[in-house]
């Protein structure tokens, strides 16, 4: 898939600011999700910024009405360095506050938007806090979960949706869990929950990102037979929502070449066989490459995002 975790940076302060201290790698075209609030409802959260420049759509700020705020800010980066953040409250008077960074790799020339929002609002919540019901209608998709409590629960059990266990990433502070899901497939009635050790006050938010391939991206089916024709040409882009798992030869044609090119998506147990004249890598890396009766094994996985396949036979290109 083209969306990817990248990396994530926190915060916590008392005051009517809360910035990250250390920066952390950004590309131009990451996926940048800042999550900020406070223990204080009556100082609600209000812009957000990072140390590059970039601009931020924010979402609705969620106020518990009883001690606990948060706001979700999202920009696709036009800029790529270190970074740092800072998120800002209401300045007429200091209170604890929190700031969560998590950032995702985007396939160059994807679409990011935002597919649906989950959010729960309590003045005074039991356990587990579970945000309303979203839907999925992508296949590529990420969603990213908030949550602010007064009390200084300690949050255990974070699932997207429900009964699935996410990852969750260091928020920084015991009063906020921060967690994701990469989706895959669309769906309904979907909702984001953690259990607490206590009842509290509770704001959460849950928002999917969708990732819209280019329109020159080319599904590729996880199995790909090349004809044994001597005049065939195959020329494809894999889109890596779609892990190549075998690639195989019809004919024992010995002069076929094939290249990788940097930014393949394949997985460990990838096999290509047949009976392959040569092969060259260009721009990658490539884990435990293994030629073995005319067979290249295991490519290794992570390379990139496309994978490109040129084919040869002698000197004549087909």
């Amino acid at each position: 898939m083209s969306l990817a975790y990248s990396a994530t940076a926190n915060a916590t302060t008392w005051g009517t600011s809360v910035s990250t201290s250390s920066g952390i790698s950004v590309s131009v075209g990451d996926l940048i999700v800042i999550g900020w609030g406070g223990m204080d409802s009556r100082y609600d959260p209000t812009t957000c910024s990072d140390s590059l420049g970039n601009t931020y759509t924010l979402r609705s700020v969620l106020d518990s009405t009883n001690d606990s705020t948060i706001c979700i800010g999202w920009c696709i980066s036009a800029y790529s360095g270190s970074a740092t953040f800072t998120g800002n409250m209401v300045s007429t008077a200091s209170q604890r506050c929190f700031i969560t960074v998590i950032t995702f790799t985007v396939d160059s020339g994807d679409t990011i938007s935002v597919d649906d929002e989950g959010t729960l609002v309590s003045g005074w919540a039991s356990s587990p806090f579970i945000t309303s019901e979203f839907s999925v209608t992508g296949t590529d998709c990420v969603a990213v979960a908030f949550y602010s409590a007064m009390l200084s629960p300690t949050f255990s059990n974070q699932e997207i949706p429900d009964a699935t266990a996410a990852t969750v990433v260091t928020s920084g502070y015991t009063n906020a869990t921060t967690f994701y899901q990469l989706i895959t497939s669309t769906g309904s009635g979907l909702e984001a929950a953690t259990n607490s050790s206590a009842s509290a006050g509770v704001a959460a938010d849950c928002v999917v990102f969708k990732s819209t391939a280019s329109a020159g991206s080319e599904a590729l089916a996880s199995t790909v037979t090349i004809g044994s024709s001597p005049k065939a040409m195959i020329t494809r882009i894999l889109n890596p929502r779609t892990s190549v798992t075998s690639i195989s030869t019809v004919g024992t044609t010995p002069l076929y070449r094939i290249r990788y090119y940097a930014n393949a998506v394949t997985t460990a147990a990838s096999t290509i066989t047949g009976n392959f004249f040569r092969y060259s890598f260009k721009q990658a890396v490539v884990n435990a490459a293994t030629i073995v009766a005319g067979s290249l094994t295991k490519l290794g996985s992570g390379i990139g995002s496309r994978l490109r396949i040129y084919m040869r036979i002698g000197r004549g290109r087909f």
